[in-house]
C-alpha cells in the first residue's frame, strides 16, 4: 500500500499518510494574502520508505524532502511570481543480486536548490512575459551542476487584416540557457553548454481555425572533457528548426490539425536523475536534436461532456538519450567496493533514429459540473 493524495487541497492544509514497507508521507502548505494583493506561502513535502529490509541484506531505504517558499503579486499591469525550493533526495543504490553484502555503504544523496521568477503582462502588447530559472545541484560523490535560463516572449496580438475577419498574432521568443556540470569519480566527465534561442512566429486566426508559421534558431556553444580525452572538445554550431501548425475547425466536435516542429534539448544531470535516480555519478552529457517532427491529429468537444484528442507523428532525431545498465567497474573479486560498483547503476548513451508516435486522450466531464 502506498499513501496517495489527490492534490485537491490548494492552500493552508496539512496531510499525513502511512503505508507498508514503512512508508510515511507528509504534505503541508501555509499561505496568506497581504495588502496590495500580495500572497506569500511555504510548502513542505516528505516521503520515506524503509525499503525491502526483510528480503535483502543490503539497505534500500530512501526519502525525499522538499521545502519551498513563494510570493505572488497581482498588479495593475501584470502578475509576478517568485519561488525558492530546496530538495533532498536520499536513497541507496540497490539491485545487488550476484553478491550479497551485508554492512555496506550504498548511500547516494542529491541536494538541489532552485530559484525561479516569472512576470506575465495582462496585455500582449510588445513584452508578453519573462521567465528566469536557476538551479544548483550537488550529490554525495561531489558532482556539481549549475543551470540558469532566461526566456522573454515579445508579442503583438489581435491585429485585424482588413475586413476579412482574420486576426494576426506575432510572437518572438528569445531565450538564453547555460549549464555547467562536473563529476569527480570514474572518468571525471565535465561539460559546459551555452545555448541561445530565437523563435519568431506569426499566426493567422479566424474563429477556431488558424495557421501558424515560424522557425526556431539555436546557437550552441559546447565544451566536453574527461580523463580519457587528450584535450577538451569544443564546438560551436547553429541550428534551424521548422515550426508550423494549422487547424481546420469543421465544427466544435471535429477539429483537424497538423504541423511540423523540432528543437534542441540540453540533457542535464538533474533531468536525468528525475528519470532514473540510479545513475552513476559520472555522465557524458550531450544535447538531443529533433531535426523535424511531422504530426496530424483530430480533436474536439462533444456536448461539453467529452473532450478527445488523437494524433500520430513521425520525426528524425540525433543523440537520442537512453539508459544503459553498467557492469562491475572493478573486475577484481572483492566486496570492498564503492556504492555504485555492484552492477547496480546506469549511464546515459546516445544514438540516432527515426521516431514514430501515436497519442490519444479522452476526458469526461460530468453533467453536474457544467450546469
Amino acid at each position: 500500500m502506498t499513501p496517495k493524495f489527490e492534490g485537491s487541497a490548494q492552500n493552508n492544509y496539512l496531510q499525513f499518510g502511512m503505508g507498508n514497507y514503512g512508508k510515511i508521507l507528509g504534505d503541508a502548505n501555509i499561505s496568506k494574502t497581504l495588502e496590495n494583493k500580495i500572497e506569500v506561502g511555504v510548502d513542505a513535502h516528505f516521503l520515506s520508505t524503509q525499503g525491502l529490509k526483510k528480503e535483502y541484506d543490503w539497505d534500500s531505504k530512501q526519502s525525499s524532502t522538499t521545502l519551498g517558499a513563494y510570493l505572488n503579486s497581482y498588479g495593475d499591469k501584470g502578475k509576478f511570481n517568485l519561488n525558492a525550493e530546496y530538495g533532498l533526495n536520499s536513497y541507496n543504490y540497490y539491485g545487488i543480486y550476484a553478491l550479497s553484502p551485508g554492512d555496506v555503504d550504498l548511500d547516494q544523496r542529491v541536494n538541489q536548490f532552485k530559484v525561479n521568477g516569472y512576470y506575465d503582462f495582462y496585455s500582449n502588447e510588445i513584452l508578453n512575459d519573462v521567465r528566469v530559472k536557476s538551479s544548483f545541484l550537488k550529490d554525495h560523490f561531489d558532482a556539481q551542476e549549475n543551470q540558469a535560463s532566461v526566456l522573454a516572449n515579445f508579442s503583438k496580438h489581435g491585429v485585424e487584416i482588413g475586413k476579412s475577419g482574420i486576426n494576426l498574432n506575432a510572437d518572438l521568443g528569445v531565450g538564453l540557457e547555460t549549464v555547467k556540470t562536473e563529476f569527480t569519480i570514474r572518468d571525471k566527465n565535465a561539460s559546459n553548454f551555452f545555448n541561445t534561442n530565437l523563435n519568431p512566429k506569426v499566426t493567422f486566426r479566424k474563429g477556431d481555425s488558424y495557421l501558424r508559421l515560424g522557425s526556431q534558431f539555436s546557437f550552441l556553444n559546447s565544451k566536453n572533457n574527461n580523463d580519457l580525452m587528450a584535450e577538451q572538445m569544443k564546438n560551436n554550431k547553429a541550428f534551424w528548426f521548422p515550426e508550423a501548425e494549422f487547424q481546420v475547425a469543421a465544427a466544435e466536435q471535429f477539429k483537424f490539425y497538423g504541423g511540423v516542429d523540432g528543437g534542441l534539448k540540453l540533457n542535464t544531470y538533474a533531468d536525468l536523475l528525475q528519470q532514473n535516480p540510479f545513475l552513476v555519478s559520472d555522465q557524458y552529457l550531450r544535447p538531443t536534436e529533433t531535426k523535424y517532427h511531422f504530426y496530424v491529429g483530430l480533436r474536439g468537444d462533444i456536448d461539453d461532456m467529452f473532450k478527445y484528442d488523437v494524433s500520430a507523428g513521425y520525426g528524425k532525431m540525433r543523440d537520442i538519450m537512453f539508459f544503459k545498465g553498467n557492469s562491475i567497474f572493478d573486475n577484481n573479486y572483492t566486496l570492498n567496493r564503492s556504492a555504485y560498483d555492484y552492477a547496480n547503476t546506469f549511464s546515459a548513451v546516445y544514438d540516432e533514429g527515426n521516431v514514430s508516435d501515436i497519442k490519444g486522450s479522452l476526458q469526461y466531464f460530468p453533467g453536474e459540473l457544467n450546469s
